[in-house]
């Protein structure tokens, strides 16, 4: 057996250890997607690839969507879903309320430079808030004025509370001030959701390898 053919054979063996860990039984039901965009670093390095199940099955806040761009179908966007059907949603700076209440996210500053086209973004500090997952702030913007956000073209869940309707689903990319997301365009309809991300399976660090997304 010649070298190539081994390290196939191993990589072949990680995934499919990978695919039963997370309950995928079928391969037909999973897609490898290239996404080359900066909206959701570090959770996602520009130019990973992401191994995306298609059983959506029910979708929770929280969960990191792969949908049909609404303004514009033949494009896609991986982003990460924050407000459901009927969900009462507004931004304000760094935090951002659902029904009133504040939602735990864990939150870095970074310093988003012509590098986060191709690498992670550098990270400066962590802030004292938890969550589940981790979202990205530019420490720079955040130090302007708190109305900076206004002075934009976010028109959904900024400037006042937004109500996300029915069967739509408001998402945010984790490089928050690298984003345009659902402040900007509005809501993903259900029927444009295409699949969810599971985990990275291709990244120029290796260290990132067969990670599961959160």
């Amino acid at each position: 057996m010649t070298k190539r053919a081994k390290i196939l054979l191993i990589i072949s063996g990680v995934l499919v250890v990978a695919f039963l860990a997370l309950g995928i039984v079928s391969f037909f039901n999973v897609r490898i997607v290239r996404f080359p965009t900066p909206s959701m670093a570090n959770t996602i390095i520009p130019g990973e690839s992401v191994l995306c199940s298609l059983a959506i099955g029910e979708v929770k806040r929280g969960d990191i969507i792969w949908f049909k761009f609404p303004p514009d179908p033949k494009t896609s966007y991986l982003k990460r879903v924050v407000g459901l059907p009927g969900d009462k949603i507004q931004v304000r700076g760094m935090k951002v309320f659902i029904n009133g209440q504040e939602l735990p996210e864990a939150r870095t500053l970074i310093e988003i430079g012509p590098e986060v086209n191709a690498n992670a973004a550098k990270e400066l500090s962590v802030e004292t808030a938890e969550g589940p997952y981790r979202v990205y702030y530019d420490k720079y913007r955040q130090q302007e004025a708190e109305d900076f956000e206004l002075q934009g073209a976010m028109k959904f869940g900024v400037i006042e509370e937004f109500e996300v309707p029915s069967g739509q689903y408001f998402v945010l990319g984790d490089c928050r001030d690298n984003s345009m997301d659902s402040r900007y365009w509005g809501t993903v309809p259900r029927e444009n959701i295409i699949g969810k991300a599971l985990m990275i399976v291709g990244s120029k660090d290796s260290k990132r390898l067969y990670q599961k997304i959160r």
